[in-house]
């Protein structure tokens, strides 16, 4: 049986999926004349003669691309310059590491995690399966971005390691799920190839003359997963995430595509009437704030402060192009939003209802 973690995740993952039928009957009342609440142009930026155009876009990044109107989508395609949130500079360098591919040596050692290392790691707390699977996944990748062998790296970087590999595999899993493309002649899972669900996965296929990332791996570590509290994690709490992270992982490849999808299809069908509640994509498509905002935290704030700087040199260096900024669309909100917070730097965004080349 695949275990409930997967199922839940599935289930959470699906729960935004079927909004795309959830959000039929709210698509046929919305105001087609608007382009959403979440959709904003820089002051001044719509007058040619003075800059092209400057967006500001919310996004929910795992809704369905096809709940965006064809408008918006249009400008994320035509702008020259995309800014997004998340870049990992090094992750086709090192893709094991995935947002730690962007700490450095210097780094991992002024957080302490090399004295974290506990005696006789891995082989005194891991079976020799379990040993040799982490070197053949692990070790090429540490020597070229640190110098490191496994045993020289703490248990706490692997499982976090393993932990975003486990995600990457569920949504490169739900990317080739039939109900997702849209495309009535596929039926079977094998038969899809590049069909694009989400509105991140939408733009990566699109082409632009720049595109600048808003944070890094260092970052996300530092405000997400709070980068100190992971290097002074006890050494029994690591090595017991990171086996079950390789179990999860072990099951998650065992069972193949299709029997994944076709379990957590017979779980839609059992979870139908939660899964058509009120779920955060129909928040953003009624431009419901208050909901939104439950996701808020010291976290988001923090994120946008750090963002910030970032904007306003894109902004400011590249003046002969349109810029598409696009982020989540709880950073927007709130007294630490970044609407405001750009505000208080000269940067007034106001919403769009019409877009113009």
């Amino acid at each position: 049986m695949i275990t409930r973690k997967i199922i839940i995740f599935f289930m959470l993952a699906f729960k935004l999926i079927n909004s795309v039928k959830a959000t039929e009957d709210l698509s046929e009342t919305k105001d087609k004349s608007s382009l959403g609440s979440f959709l904003y142009q820089l002051e001044g930026s719509a007058d040619q003669s003075v800059r092209p155009p400057v967006y500001l876009f919310g996004t929910v990044h795992t809704m369905p691309h096809t709940l965006i109107q064809e408008d918006v989508k249009f400008l994320l395609t035509k702008a020259q310059i995309l800014a997004k949130e998340i870049g990992f500079s090094n992750y086709e360098k090192f893709p094991e590491l995935y947002e730690f591919g962007d700490v450095s040596l210097d780094h991992l050692k002024e957080k302490g995690f090399l004295t974290a290392v506990p005696p006789q790691w891995p082989s005194k707390y891991l079976s020799p399966e379990y040993k040799g699977m982490l070197e053949e996944k692990f070790n090429t990748d540490l020597q070229q971005a640190w110098g490191l062998k496994l045993e020289e790296v703490p248990p706490s970087i692997i499982h976090h390691c393993l932990k975003s590999h486990f995600e990457i595999r569920i949504r490169e899993i739900l990317e080739q799920v039939p109900s997702l493309t849209n495309n009535p002649n596929v039926t079977n899972a094998s038969e899809v190839k590049t069909e694009i669900p989400t509105i991140d996965s939408y733009i990566k296929c699109q082409k632009y003359e720049k595109m600048y990332d808003l944070e890094d791996g260092l970052i996300r570590l530092e405000t997400l997963y709070n980068l100190p509290d992971l290097a002074t994690e006890k050494v029994e709490v690591s090595v017991k995430k990171v086996e079950k992270n390789l179990e999860d992982l072990i099951e998650l490849y065992s069972h193949g595509k299709n029997k994944i999808i076709e379990i957590f299809h017979e779980q839609t069908k059992k979870n139908e009437k939660a899964l058509l509640g009120k779920t955060l994509s129909e928040a953003y498509l009624t431009g419901n704030t208050e909901e939104l905002m439950k996701g808020v935290d010291e976290t988001t704030f923090k994120r946008n402060q750090l963002w910030l700087p970032k904007i306003e040199d894109i902004i400011c260096q590249n003046s002969q192009s349109s810029i598409l900024i696009m982020v989540g669309a709880a950073h927007l909100l709130g007294e630490k939003g970044l609407l405001n917070l750009l505000k208080a730097k000269g940067f007034n965004f106001t919403p769009l209802t019409t877009i113009k080349y």
